[in-house]
């Protein structure tokens, strides 16, 4: 399960099968630094998920292309749904942070991209 959506396109679809797909659990700390003796101090608020979802060679399908147009008129915030690691559903409301992709090549049946990269990092 790998899908998304958006407030204004509430159309819940999947995305392009990925070659790969990188997980983050990362702490949100309120307050950190270290004292006069050194150790370090941290008020820990939450936990957020922050996913990078990777294409080795992506063609130019009608479904890809969708997608990259859908990625490229984000608004600030949408919606993600995976699986992580542990087997757990997570649906997140989230930002993009990066979008990024190389030509592999161009013929006349269309193009393909390699090391084609799209992150969403949790509310």
């Amino acid at each position: 399960m790998l899908k998304y959506w958006t407030d204004d396109d509430p159309t819940v679809r999947d995305f392009p099968s990925p070659t790969e797909l990188s997980w983050e659990l990362n702490d949100v700390d309120k307050t950190s630094g270290r004292n006069d003796s050194g150790l370090m101090l941290r008020e820990v608020i939450g936990k957020k998920n922050k996913i990078t979802i990777k294409w080795a060679i992506a063609i130019e399908t009608p479904e890809f292309r969708r997608f990259v147009k859908w990625a490229k008129g984000l608004p600030p915030f949408f919606y993600v749904q995976f699986y992580d690691p542990a087997g757990d559903p997570v649906t997140m409301e989230a930002y993009s942070s990066k979008l990024s992709a190389s030509l592999a090549y161009e013929d006349s049946q269309g193009r393909a991209w390699k090391n084609f990269s799209f992150s969403a990092i949790e509310r």
